[in-house]
Protein backbone atom coordinates (compact mmCIF):
# COMPACT_ATOMS: atom_id res chain seq x y z
CA UNK A 1 0.00 0.00 0.00
CA UNK A 2 1.00 3.50 -0.63
CA UNK A 3 0.46 7.20 1.16
CA UNK A 4 -2.81 8.47 -0.25
CA UNK A 5 -3.88 12.15 -0.80
CA UNK A 6 -5.34 12.65 2.49
CA UNK A 7 -5.00 11.93 5.60
CA UNK A 8 -5.68 8.48 7.10
CA UNK A 9 -6.05 7.26 2.88
CA UNK A 10 -4.15 4.46 1.09
CA UNK A 11 -3.61 3.87 -2.25
CA UNK A 12 -3.24 -0.10 -3.90
CA UNK A 13 -0.06 -0.12 -5.82
CA UNK A 14 -1.00 -0.89 -9.58
CA UNK A 15 1.00 -3.95 -9.94
CA UNK A 16 -0.90 -5.68 -6.33
CA UNK A 17 -4.52 -3.69 -8.40
CA UNK A 18 -3.85 -5.59 -11.07
CA UNK A 19 -3.62 -8.93 -9.61
CA UNK A 20 -6.38 -8.59 -7.67
CA UNK A 21 -8.57 -7.63 -10.31
CA UNK A 22 -7.38 -10.40 -12.79
CA UNK A 23 -7.91 -13.34 -9.19
CA UNK A 24 -11.87 -11.83 -8.86
CA UNK A 25 -12.51 -12.05 -12.61
CA UNK A 26 -10.93 -15.37 -12.75
CA UNK A 27 -12.37 -17.09 -9.13
CA UNK A 28 -15.45 -15.07 -8.62
CA UNK A 29 -16.38 -13.65 -11.68
CA UNK A 30 -16.12 -9.89 -11.26
CA UNK A 31 -15.85 -8.04 -14.20
CA UNK A 32 -13.51 -4.81 -12.79
CA UNK A 33 -11.66 -2.39 -14.84
CA UNK A 34 -9.95 0.67 -13.53
CA UNK A 35 -10.43 3.80 -13.24
CA UNK A 36 -10.25 5.85 -16.41
CA UNK A 37 -10.27 2.97 -18.84
CA UNK A 38 -12.05 2.87 -21.85
CA UNK A 39 -15.06 0.66 -22.15
CA UNK A 40 -15.83 -0.14 -25.80
CA UNK A 41 -17.41 -3.83 -25.89
CA UNK A 42 -19.53 -5.46 -23.27
CA UNK A 43 -17.72 -8.84 -22.24
CA UNK A 44 -19.64 -11.97 -24.14
CA UNK A 45 -23.39 -13.16 -22.85
CA UNK A 46 -21.85 -16.13 -21.41
CA UNK A 47 -19.70 -14.34 -19.09
CA UNK A 48 -22.11 -11.37 -18.10
CA UNK A 49 -24.38 -14.68 -16.92
CA UNK A 50 -21.37 -16.08 -14.77
CA UNK A 51 -20.72 -12.61 -13.03
CA UNK A 52 -20.98 -11.68 -9.67
CA UNK A 53 -19.68 -7.94 -9.48
CA UNK A 54 -19.59 -5.28 -11.62
CA UNK A 55 -17.42 -2.17 -11.00
CA UNK A 56 -16.35 0.20 -13.96
CA UNK A 57 -15.30 3.41 -11.35
CA UNK A 58 -14.90 6.46 -13.91
CA UNK A 59 -14.48 4.49 -16.67
CA UNK A 60 -15.30 5.86 -20.24
CA UNK A 61 -18.21 3.91 -21.05
CA UNK A 62 -19.93 4.31 -24.95
CA UNK A 63 -22.98 2.57 -24.10
CA UNK A 64 -24.79 0.45 -21.38
CA UNK A 65 -26.95 -2.73 -22.73
CA UNK A 66 -30.38 -2.57 -22.76
CA UNK A 67 -30.74 -5.38 -20.46
CA UNK A 68 -28.29 -6.12 -18.13
CA UNK A 69 -28.61 -10.12 -18.16
CA UNK A 70 -26.41 -10.98 -15.22
CA UNK A 71 -28.90 -13.04 -12.74
CA UNK A 72 -25.59 -14.12 -9.69
CA UNK A 73 -24.80 -10.27 -9.87
CA UNK A 74 -25.19 -8.25 -6.44
CA UNK A 75 -22.69 -5.17 -6.43
CA UNK A 76 -23.06 -2.75 -9.45
CA UNK A 77 -20.93 0.08 -9.04
CA UNK A 78 -20.36 2.50 -11.76
CA UNK A 79 -19.25 5.91 -11.21
CA UNK A 80 -20.08 8.17 -13.83
CA UNK A 81 -19.21 11.76 -14.96
CA UNK A 82 -20.18 11.83 -18.50
CA UNK A 83 -23.49 13.66 -19.04
CA UNK A 84 -24.08 11.67 -22.43
CA UNK A 85 -24.58 8.67 -20.70
CA UNK A 86 -28.08 7.11 -21.46
CA UNK A 87 -29.01 4.37 -18.60
CA UNK A 88 -31.74 2.44 -20.52
CA UNK A 89 -35.15 2.19 -18.84
CA UNK A 90 -34.63 -1.95 -19.25
CA UNK A 91 -31.37 -2.10 -17.78
CA UNK A 92 -32.27 -4.21 -14.54
CA UNK A 93 -34.24 -6.65 -15.33
CA UNK A 94 -31.92 -9.28 -15.79
CA UNK A 95 -29.99 -8.55 -12.36
CA UNK A 96 -32.61 -9.50 -9.57
CA UNK A 97 -30.15 -10.75 -6.92
CA UNK A 98 -28.81 -7.10 -7.25
CA UNK A 99 -28.19 -6.37 -3.41
CA UNK A 100 -25.80 -2.73 -3.92
CA UNK A 101 -25.97 -0.56 -6.84
CA UNK A 102 -23.55 2.43 -6.75
CA UNK A 103 -24.43 4.82 -9.66
CA UNK A 104 -22.85 8.38 -8.41
CA UNK A 105 -22.24 10.92 -10.92
CA UNK A 106 -24.68 9.53 -13.54
CA UNK A 107 -27.23 11.96 -15.21
CA UNK A 108 -30.59 10.40 -13.63
CA UNK A 109 -33.67 12.67 -15.03
CA UNK A 110 -35.40 9.63 -14.10
CA UNK A 111 -34.97 6.29 -12.90
CA UNK A 112 -35.26 3.40 -14.84
CA UNK A 113 -38.52 1.51 -14.38
CA UNK A 114 -36.57 -1.29 -13.87
CA UNK A 115 -35.76 -0.75 -10.65
CA UNK A 116 -38.79 -2.33 -9.98
CA UNK A 117 -37.55 -5.48 -10.36
CA UNK A 118 -34.92 -4.95 -6.91
CA UNK A 119 -36.42 -7.13 -4.80
CA UNK A 120 -33.10 -7.94 -2.95
CA UNK A 121 -31.22 -4.13 -2.90
CA UNK A 122 -30.17 -3.12 -0.01
CA UNK A 123 -27.55 -0.03 -0.64
CA UNK A 124 -28.59 2.27 -3.33
CA UNK A 125 -25.85 5.21 -3.88
CA UNK A 126 -27.07 8.16 -6.08
CA UNK A 127 -24.14 10.70 -4.37
CA UNK A 128 -23.64 13.26 -6.82
CA UNK A 129 -26.71 12.76 -9.24
CA UNK A 130 -28.44 14.89 -12.01
CA UNK A 131 -32.02 13.80 -10.42
CA UNK A 132 -35.42 14.33 -11.41
CA UNK A 133 -38.32 11.92 -10.30
CA UNK A 134 -36.98 9.46 -8.23
CA UNK A 135 -40.45 8.35 -6.53
CA UNK A 136 -39.47 4.78 -8.02
CA UNK A 137 -37.22 4.48 -4.78
CA UNK A 138 -40.48 3.84 -2.69
CA UNK A 139 -40.76 0.27 -4.54
CA UNK A 140 -37.19 -0.91 -3.26
CA UNK A 141 -38.75 -2.38 -0.16
CA UNK A 142 -35.57 -4.41 0.85
CA UNK A 143 -33.55 -0.89 0.79
CA UNK A 144 -32.31 -0.36 4.25
CA UNK A 145 -29.43 2.84 2.97
CA UNK A 146 -29.78 5.26 0.70
CA UNK A 147 -27.26 7.90 -0.13
CA UNK A 148 -28.20 11.17 -2.05
CA UNK A 149 -25.04 12.74 -0.77
CA UNK A 150 -24.43 15.93 -3.18
CA UNK A 151 -27.09 15.35 -5.72
CA UNK A 152 -29.44 18.09 -6.85
CA UNK A 153 -32.63 16.94 -5.22
CA UNK A 154 -35.34 19.43 -4.75
CA UNK A 155 -37.88 17.31 -3.28
CA UNK A 156 -38.00 14.10 -1.11
CA UNK A 157 -40.47 11.97 -2.57
CA UNK A 158 -43.40 11.19 -0.45
CA UNK A 159 -42.72 7.22 -1.25
CA UNK A 160 -39.62 7.37 0.57
CA UNK A 161 -41.87 7.08 3.91
CA UNK A 162 -42.74 3.66 2.10
CA UNK A 163 -39.10 2.29 2.98
CA UNK A 164 -39.80 0.61 6.37
CA UNK A 165 -36.11 -1.21 6.65
CA UNK A 166 -34.45 2.16 5.72
CA UNK A 167 -31.78 2.34 8.36
CA UNK A 168 -29.65 5.47 7.02
CA UNK A 169 -30.34 8.12 5.01
CA UNK A 170 -27.84 10.65 3.92
CA UNK A 171 -28.92 13.74 2.69
CA UNK A 172 -25.81 15.62 3.07
CA UNK A 173 -24.81 18.41 0.76
CA UNK A 174 -27.99 18.96 -0.81
CA UNK A 175 -28.74 22.76 -1.05
CA UNK A 176 -31.65 22.83 -3.85
CA UNK A 177 -33.71 20.35 -1.43
CA UNK A 178 -36.45 22.16 -0.08
CA UNK A 179 -39.40 20.23 0.33
CA UNK A 180 -39.43 17.07 2.42
CA UNK A 181 -43.23 15.59 2.41
CA UNK A 182 -44.93 16.22 6.55
CA UNK A 183 -44.72 12.54 8.38
CA UNK A 184 -42.66 11.27 5.20
CA UNK A 185 -39.36 10.30 7.80
CA UNK A 186 -41.57 9.23 10.79
CA UNK A 187 -42.32 7.05 8.40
Amino acid sequence: LLEGGADGMVKMHDVLHYFAASVASRDHRVFALSSGTVLREWPAKDMLEQCSAISLPACKISGLPEVLNCPKLEPFILYNADPSLKIPDCLFKGTKTLQLMDMSDVQLPTLPSSLQFLEKLQTLCLDGCGLGDIALIGELKMLKVLSLIGSNIVRLPREIGKLTRLQLLDLRDNPTLEIIPPNVLSC
